[in-house]
């Protein structure tokens, strides 16, 4: 018992200093000493994800991206240099611990937004870059305050994990099956998926212009400005809308709505015959649809109402209700005008609802 005992210590220790020395000898300095005033990390503190009930993916639980998770990261002499953003939808199941670790480990703990970070950049997969997305991975939980050996031990594992099968990189399933709609509570049709973009790395001199910055600033003083200007920026927000607006993704959806009433609804439909079942899910469908539309436009009001406390205590007033006539890029772009526009008060322009008549669109709204 006594040589068990001591052959174990033995070998909890090589367990525990391989980390250590792996990282020590394998990983360069920028990557595994995070610098006190550098904004390299995530933009946000918040990460708000749906967790779906009852949903497995090896085991493990899975949540939803609700909010685009932006990465900054910055060169060795902190200056930013490039960022990431894990896009809407994005379905993810945190640290990809095997069944054993999960007695040690919890899953959605401090290194569950680096986790996230990484997932994307497997599923995203550039040639040549396995690497280095595991190397991000120990800088963003280092970055989020992970514990540096237990840091260490997850990289160690992740590389080590590239023996089988490379860890997951690049599998095809990583990026098809990989999108959630929230709304359906099903996942996305592969036809209303977007491209897999080619990198997953984005220039913040392509985003962001410093030519009307002050020219005696360093560039690097910036670092800040950058972290705030990219709050809720999603580069694949195009791509995204031209897939759901694509033929085949809408005929998709529409199977896949019906298909959602029936599962949800089935017990009902069962307590019907004939003529009169056939009306019942007619109805419960519409009445599906119309829940989600509602959602989406709820969600539009809730934060609307931040803006117009925002705009009351700048201007003393608040947007004109016909603001939500138009679409939801428009109407960025003119919160952008007006926040950034050098008058003291807003200038409006006009702004028309389409009309039906004898009815006022804008009249429920208080």
């Amino acid at each position: 018992m006594r040589r068990f005992l001591i052959g174990l210590l033995i070998v909890s220790g090589i367990l525990f200093v391989i980390p250590l020395v792996y990282v020590q000898v394998t990983v360069p300095d920028v990557y595994k000493k995070p610098v006190s005033d550098s904004v390299q990390g995530r933009t946000s503190r918040i990460s708000e994800l749906a967790v779906i009930h009852d949903y497995r993916k090896e085991g493990r639980r899975v949540a939803v991206v609700q909010r685009p998770i932006i990465f900054i990261f910055e060169s060795i002499g902190h200056q930013p240099q490039r960022f990431m953003v894990v896009s809407r939808g994005y379905k993810t199941d945190f640290a990809s611990l095997p069944s054993l670790s999960r007695l040690f480990f919890n899953p959605f703990d401090e290194y569950a937004e680096a986790a996230i970070v990484h997932d994307w950049l497997y599923a995203i997969a550039e040639p040549g870059k396995k690497r280095e997305a595991d190397m991000i991975f120990l800088r963003a939980m280092l970055d989020d305050g992970v514990n540096p050996i237990v840091a260490r031990y997850f990289y160690t594992a992740v590389r080590f994990g590239s023996l089988f099968d490379g860890g997951g990189y690049g599998r095809e399933s990583e990026w098809t099956d990989a999108f959630y709609s929230v709304p359906l509570e099903t996942d996305l049709p592969i036809e209303c998926i977007p491209p897999k973009p080619v990198t997953a790395f984005y220039s913040l001199t392509d985003v962001v212009s410093v030519d009307n910055m002050d020219p005696n600033i360093d560039f690097d003083k910036y670092n800040a400005y950058y972290a705030v200007l990219l709050q809720g920026y999603d580069p694949m927000t195009e791509p995204w809308l031209e897939a759901l607006d694509s033929d085949a993704c809408l005929k998709s959806l529409g199977g896949v709505v019906a298909e959602n009433v029936q599962r949800e609804f089935q017990p009902i439909f069962n307590a019907f015959e004939g003529a009169e079942r056939d009306q019942v899910e007619h109805l419960l469908t519409n009445s599906r649809a119309t829940t989600i539309q509602i959602d989406l436009f709820s969600r539009d009001l809730y934060a609307q109402r931040y803006m117009d406390a925002y705009l009351t205590h700048r201007f003393g007033e608040k947007a004109p209700k016909t603001i939500r006539c138009i679409g939801v890029e428009q109407r960025a772009e003119l919160m952008v005008d007006i926040l950034w526009g050098l008058d003291d008060e807003p200038d409006w322009p006009a702004m028309e609802c389409a009309t039906v008549e004898g009815q006022d669109p804008l009249e429920t709204d208080d």
